[in-house]
């Protein structure tokens, strides 16, 4: 009986093995370009969309040209038409040899073997897409109801649409709590202390996708710039604050037209501040350094100074004089050198 327990067990724990490796398999998956990050989906939370996208831009530009632009705009990039020409340019008086015709001719060729380059190039940027999102962002994705046409067609463009849609502010269960969890996000934002101002911009950004995706109106351009100025850490930018503020109630100047406006100018701001900054540093440094008395006290110190130089107890001034007085050095020794 035993031995027959035994042997049931021996058959149940490959089966338990083998559920515990499927479900490690989905957050096993890792990127197959080392600069390139794994897109991540939680449920009803912020996921790493922005940053994904940049990279990702970035690899796609560099790697498919043209075709690549289509990450960041979210629409193929088409090159310009070429405007046709009057047609008594290319006539026998006016193009006696046909440059001008065959220079038409090229950039007519250039420009469609361009397209079907960037046409020809979309599966292989379909699969970089693909290859760098998680399980959990496949799945989602995949629940979509164009996925199978994207799929079928190894669509860049329709896959970028479909993963912005699942993963910008997460997946609720209704209209009410995505508002709900838009409206909560970009209240609540602000920045960390020691955050740099491009991280935190790329944080503000991520909160209005999360209202566009929630179809919750946001503010006018002026007034999302007068929230990215306000939600900046106060410890390093509350002089700027408070200049803008006067400067507006004064009538001096308004407040940034747009977010991109006000985040020149806090940085501007932040530059001339840290160059300020290195220009006082050195300055008193020198100013202690050629001073290394000036601020010390009345202390023993002090005391044993006055009494080198009067002499102080037992000791005339000569004596202290002769103490300190650098020594003669001593009388050269001559050599006498025997030549060879």
């Amino acid at each position: 009986m035993l031995r027959n327990r035994g042997a049931i067990n021996s058959h149940r724990r490959p089966g338990r093995n083998l559920g515990q490796y499927q479900r490690n398999s989905s957050t096993a998956k890792q990127p197959s370009i080392a600069e390139l990050e794994m897109l991540r989906f939680t449920m009803g939370a912020q996921s790493n969309l922005i940053p994904w996208t940049k990279k990702l831009s970035v690899y796609a530009v560099r790697t498919f040209k043209q075709l690549g632009f289509v990450v960041e705009q979210l629409e193929y990039w088409m090159p310009p038409p070429i405007e046709e020409p009057d047609p008594d340019e290319f006539n026998d008086v006016n193009d006696p040899h046909q440059f001008r015709r065959k220079a038409h001719q090229r950039r007519l060729h250039s420009r469609d073997s361009l397209i079907e380059e960037m046409h020809n190039n979309r599966p292989a940027l379909y699969a970089v897409i693909w290859g760098h999102i998680s399980v959990e962002s496949e799945e989602q994705v995949k629940l979509q109801q164009t996925y199978e046409d994207i799929n079928a067609e190894k669509d860049p463009l329709g896959l970028l649409i479909l993963i912005r849609g699942v993963h910008v502010g997460g997946r609720f269960p209704n209209e009410v709590e995505a508002r709900l969890s838009a409206r909560r996000g970009y209240t609540a934002l602000q920045q960390y202390s020691g955050e740099s101002i491009s991280h935190f911009k790329e944080r503000f950004d991520s909160c209005l996708l999360i209202m566009d995706n929630a179809e919750y109106e946001r503010p006018n351009e002026q007034d999302l710039a007068v929230d990215f100025i306000d939600k900046l850490d106060s410890a390093r930018f509350g002089e700027f604050q408070k200049d803008i503020h006067n400067n507006v109630i004064l009538g001096i100047r308004a407040y940034p037209e747009s977010v991109q406006e006000g985040f020149i100018s806090a940085g501007q701001y932040l530059s001339t501040a840290r160059r300020e900054a290195k220009q006082v540093g050195p300055t008193v440094f020198v100013a202690n350094a050629s001073n290394p008395r000036q601020n010390r006290g009345r202390g023993r110190g002090s005391s044993r100074g006055r009494s080198r130089q009067t002499g102080g107890r037992g000791r005339t001034g000569n004596d202290s004089a002769s103490d300190h007085s650098p020594r003669p050095a001593p009388p050269l020794q001559e050599h006498n050198l025997k030549r060879p």
